[in-house]
């Protein structure tokens, strides 16, 4: 599997998980009578800690540079060619 499948992937993970953090988990609690907020804020910093890491953990083979940024501004997908090295990620 590529680098690029595998950033893919990530970025697809956490955005398809993005609305079971915020509405589905919340549903859940007060459906059981349980305060939906206690439940809400720290399973959104563990989506933003997760989705975070992943995107600093996938990096080009070649070089070490993050496929997710695109010189000093990051980006929500990943690059299939390095930026930095013309090293092709698929």
């Amino acid at each position: 599997m590529s680098v690029y499948s595998k950033a893919k992937r990530h970025i697809i993970i956490v955005i398809l998980s993005m609305p079971l953090i915020m509405w589905g988990a919340p549903m859940v609690a007060s459906y059981f009578g349980l305060n939906p907020f206690g439940f809400m804020l720290p399973l959104m910093g563990l989506w933003l800690i997760m989705g975070g890491l992943g995107s600093f953990v996938l990096r080009c083979p070649n070089c070490g540079k993050s496929l997710f940024m695109r010189g000093w501004i990051s980006t929500p997908w990943p690059e299939k060619v390095c930026s930095k090295c013309n090293t092709n990620l698929t």
